[in-house]
């Protein structure tokens, strides 16, 4: 899935219930869920502010086949949204478990942005989500 992908999933994710606190360059940040798509092969997970074209928060794909595992960018992707541009991480570590009971995603990340005007590394940051 590339990046004009992920900005269109984004128009058509369900809203979502949840937070994602992340340490971004040393300062804790806790971002709301904004969107959920788990319908299909991807789960796709938004967190942060100004759902649309100006976006800004932190988002990942993984392939469902891949959860309860911790991936590395090749089988999940983290991305960095300010103002609607997206930026992909250039290494990152996601995990993702599901609890079938409640339909709540949750897990850890960790990212590295190294793109200008983007510089920015996510530390220590846990999540949980669902659909609202």
């Amino acid at each position: 899935m590339n990046i004009l992908q992920h900005k269109a999933n984004l128009k058509k994710a369900k809203a979502a219930k949840g937070e994602l606190k992340v340490n971004v360059n040393g300062v804790q940040e806790i971002l709301p869920a904004a969107a959920v798509d788990d319908a299909g092969l991807f789960l796709l997970a938004y967190f942060g502010s100004g759902l649309g074209e100006n976006f800004t928060g932190v988002s990942f794909i993984l392939l469902k086949d891949h959860l309860g595992t911790e991936v590395g960018p090749s089988d999940g992707s983290i991305f960095y949204w300010e103002d609607g541009e997206i930026y992909s991480s250039s290494g990152s570590k996601l995990k993702v478990s599901h609890d079938s009971v409640g339909d709540l995603y949750f897990g850890s990340l960790s990212a590295e942005f190294t793109e200008t005007p983007v510089k920015k590394t996510l530390t220590d940051g846990i999540f949980s989500v669902s659909k609202e």
